[in-house]
């Protein structure tokens, strides 16, 4: 995705002038060191902890005990790692401090190399970008409540264990040992000590003042006024792309500077609390939203004097007023913005078929920053009225959400079109960066036979770290735009201080080409970092849901449905970066079925309901129906809805036309074996569904009528009381007849019946009777073992257990059961409540234990 090289820096760095190269490695050593580490925050720290007390096991929508204590656990390897790159990160800004201090000394400028004049913005930029690491950590811990409530939790069990430490199976020293790293991490990660152990540290060492350094300090204050120049210039306008990310950066610096040297520029800090009117609050990274007069106010201590209560009470509703501006004209930026992205595609379709010629190279280069710009301009609205209302509190209207959704799909349509042009802008990337290394080597050489006529006739070591630093950059130039040439070049441009070397117009370009130049070199890195909306996961319950239900209304906008499940696909990086649960695929799997329900309740069966609906109407024209005029009533072609292409998210393809025709095959199928004689109907439907909506359905196979078919299966399973009630069962035939009835016939059922019922309904019913049936038997049998519990019949029966014990022989082994009866009957009990109970109940019992056997031979069959 950008250029790379094998090359190290001890190999790109090589002039003649020795203590040249070893200024300008140490320094690019320290700078990559920075970039290397802001890629590590953002992939390893930033979303782990931003996604804490995401999931979990929930019992009635609050963790389960202990929960919670377990998601902590596993997060403290996490803190560890943490506060050692934070203490990475402290030695890191102090080394380069001290070697900046080291280099602007008064003895260096003696005996080594002369500082004076030079500015190492690009070093200063760096220590920014560290600083602003440490800023964004300091936010995520001040945000992260429910982290903070299991922190303590988490302290308070580790404290109750301490009692006893050998009844949980561990050894005291470890407790001790765990307890002493909890109170490590506290001190240094929570309540805002990130950053505020950074500003407070020691740089003064042996030999080394950084302090007491007035020309470091002039040039710490010159870099920061050239570093507020460029982004005031670009923040808010047309042209802004990582501006307000390096805001953060330079109020760090801002702290920083007044930490070390506790000197006030009064004008300087007034103009930078004064960026709240172009920019009142920065994106940082989740749902984080920065406000750098609150940051400015709350660290740096001089504001607290510098700044009356007046200009203070004015931040607020600066704020206030600049978010109602966002918000009403949302309609006119979406409008533009449509209209510019779409014109750029347009020309990016079309412009990429032309030759490789030097103007058209540049006009490609333009084209592909314009699309690079369009993008910026986009995530920094798209992210910062979103977060800026959810970090407020303020409900968003339904027509500023969906004006957002139509500028996050055209934040996509940009990425899908540097996708399908990806191997054209990588060839044509190469030719660009060409280009500008071209324009850049032309004003150099310039440079060079100036300063080759200038030492002719008048030599200096300043001269001399002039020609080397052109000699560097000329070299480096000479090869693939990679990040470290570009670096060291970077610095390098910084020593063309010499006066008649090189005008202000020349330096002038040569640093804007070199900003061109990386944005070139790191366009697919940049286009998948701008393009990505994995900050919608903490929108989604209130986005989706709505967004859905609006492209449902409007059905020829049915292909959109593309962009937002492409926008939700970039939560899922983020979400397997989570360590605070087992596994990340349990949050998600929990995603994935919320926008899947999502999906289904305000699209797919509302489709499903409609098209079927529509279906029934057509077939019942001949019915009187409610006025369909569609000048009246409305018409919706949802035939938009069944020809988008199958939709990717996650590991499943969401088909909308599969989906539909599946459901009409189930509800049709279903309805037809409940009523035969709808069979016509429902095939005519199956035609009109094809025809119209292009919907192929599969034939059910379902006989039209049956002969000799009989009383149904399932109909006797539903009323099985009844049918044992008022059926008799013929041991000899093996069928099932009517008691009685008032027609002129009886009912009958036999096998031959059952066998049809199994054929027209499908196997399935034989578990469904059989369930049916053992539910019946077994209440049924609960009441006969209460009737023989009976002591009266207990009695009885226990008299006939012995008398036949005793005559069995000469009974022939036979019960005289009619003597039973008797018996029964003789008792006080009312005369005809027993026996017909015990004979009736019996009776049912062998009735329903032939109605197995009958279908046991029908599946046989």
């Amino acid at each position: 995705l950008a250029p790379s090289e094998q090359a190290t820096l001890l190999t790109l760095v090589r002039t003649d002038h020795k203590i040249f190269n070893k200024v300008i490695l140490v320094f690019a050593a320290l700078c990559s060191e920075v970039m290397e580490l802001r890629h590590k925050a953002v992939t390893k720290f930033y979303y782990p902890l931003v996604m804490y007390g995401e999931g979990g096991r929930l019992e009635d929508g609050v963790l389960q005990d202990g929960e919670a204590q377990l998601m902590m656990g596993r997060m403290v390897p996490v803190l560890q790692d943490l506060a050692n790159f934070v203490g990475r990160i402290h030695d890191l800004v102090r080394h380069t401090l001290q070697q900046l201090a080291a280099f602007y000394s008064a003895e260096n400028s003696r005996t080594v190399m002369q500082s004076q004049g030079i500015v190492l913005q690009t070093v200063f930029e760096a220590i920014g970008d560290a600083l602003a690491i440490l800023i964004t950590l300091d936010e995520i811990f001040k945000a992260g409540d429910t982290f903070r409530e299991h922190w303590a939790q988490y302290k308070r069990v580790v404290k109750s264990i301490r009692g006893a430490p050998a009844e949980y199976g561990l050894e005291d020293t470890k407790l001790r040992s765990l307890e002493k790293i909890l109170l490590t991490l506290e001190g240094k990660l929570m309540d805002g000590r990130v950053l505020k152990n950074c500003l407070v540290q020691i740089f003064d060492v042996q030999h080394v003042d950084v302090s007491k350094n007035l020309l470091l300090n002039d040039i710490f204050l010159a870099s920061m006024r050239n570093i507020f120049l460029q982004l005031d210039s670009r923040i808010g306008e047309q042209n802004e792309m990582t501006q307000r990310h390096r805001l953060v950066g330079l109020c760090g610096l801002l702290a920083l500077h007044f930490s070390i040297f506790n000197i006030v520029d009064k004008k300087f800090s007034k103009q930078v609390w004064d960026v709240y009117k172009k920019l009142p609050a920065v994106y940082l990274v989740g749902d984080l939203i920065w406000f750098p007069n609150e940051f400015m106010w709350n660290t740096i201590t001089y504001f607290c004097q510098l700044l009356d209560k007046k200009t203070t009470q004015l931040v607020d509703p600066a704020r206030v007023n600049y978010f109602n501006t966002l918000t009403q004209g949302i309609v006119r930026t979406c409008q533009s913005m449509y209209i510019e992205v779409s014109s750029w595609m347009i020309r990016m379709e079309s412009a990429l078929k032309a030759t490789k010629e030097s103007s058209a190279v540049r006009q490609r280069a333009s084209l592909f920053l314009n699309g690079l710009l369009s993008a910026y301009r986009i995530t920094h609205y798209v992210k910062t009225m979103m977060n800026y209302h959810s970090h407020m509190r303020k409900p968003m209207t339904k027509s500023t959400l969906l004006h957002l959704c139509k500028l996050l799909e055209l934040l996509k349509s940009i990425q899908f079109t540097f996708h399908r042009c990806s191997l054209n802008v990588t060839d044509f990337t190469y030719y660009i960066v060409q280009t500008y290394q071209a324009d850049i080597i032309s004003i150099i050489e310039g440079g060079i036979a100036r300063i080759t006529a200038m030492q002719q006739t008048r030599y200096s070591d300043k001269s001399l770290d002039t020609v080397a630093a052109l000699q560097l950059m000329k070299t480096l130039l000479n090869g693939p735009g990679t990040r470290e040439r570009r670096l060291v070049v970077s610095l390098a441009f910084h020593f063309l201080n010499q006066p008649k070397v090189l005008n202000g117009e020349e330096m002038s370009n040569i640093h804007g080409i070199l900003k061109k130049m990386e944005a070139i070199s790191e366009l697919q890195l940049r286009v998948r970092e701008v393009c990505d909306c994995g900050f919608l996961y903490w929108h989604k319950e209130v986005l989706v849901p709505l967004y859905l239900a609006d492209l449902y209304s409007n059905p020829p906008d049915a292909h959109r449905l593309h962009y937002i499940f492409t926008c939700l696909s970039d939560c899922v990086p983020i979400m397997k970066c989570s360590k605070h649960l087992e596994t990340p695929a349990t949050l998600l799997c929990v995603f994935e079925q919320e926008i899947d329900g999502y999906l289904k309740m305000q699209v797919l069966d509302k489709l499903c309901q409609e098209i079927e609906t529509d279906l029934r109407l057509h077939s019942h024209l001949h019915l009187q129906l409610d006025d369909r005029n569609p000048f009246k009533v409305g018409l919706k072609n949802l035939n938009h809805f069944l020809e988008v292409k199958p939709v990717r998210f996650f590991d499943m393809s969401i088909n909308i036309k599969a989906y539909v025709t599946h459901y009409l095959d189930t509800t049709f199928y279903n309805l037809t074996t409940v009523s035969l004689h709808d069979w016509k109907t429902y095939g005519d439907m199956r035609n009109l569904a094809e025809q119209k909506y292009g919907l192929v359905m599969v034939e059910p196979q379902l006989p039209s009528q049956t002969l000799e078919q009989g009383l149904d299966v399932l109909e006797i399973m539903r009323n099985i009381h009844i049918f044992v009630a008022n059926y008799c069962y013929n041991l000899n035939n093996q069928i099932f007849v009517e008691r009685s009835s008032k027609a002129k016939f009886l009912s009958s059922i036999n096998i031959r019946h059952i066998a049809n019922s199994i054929r027209t309904h499908g196997t399935g019913i034989m578990n469904t009777t059989v369930n049916f049936t053992y539910q019946f038997l077994r209440k049924k049998f609960y009441i006969f073992s209460q009737f023989l519990y009976d002591e009266y019949i207990k009695a009885r029966v226990m008299k006939e257990i012995r008398f036949y014990k005793e005559a069995k022989f000469e009974l022939d082994q036979k019960v005289n059961l009619l003597k039973i009866k008797h018996d029964v009957i003789s008792l006080s009990l009312p005369a005809t409540f027993l026996p017909v109970v015990c004979s009736t109940l019996m009776k049912e019992l062998i009735s329903l234990t032939r109605s197995f056997a009958s279908l046991g031979s029908a599946q046989m069959d």
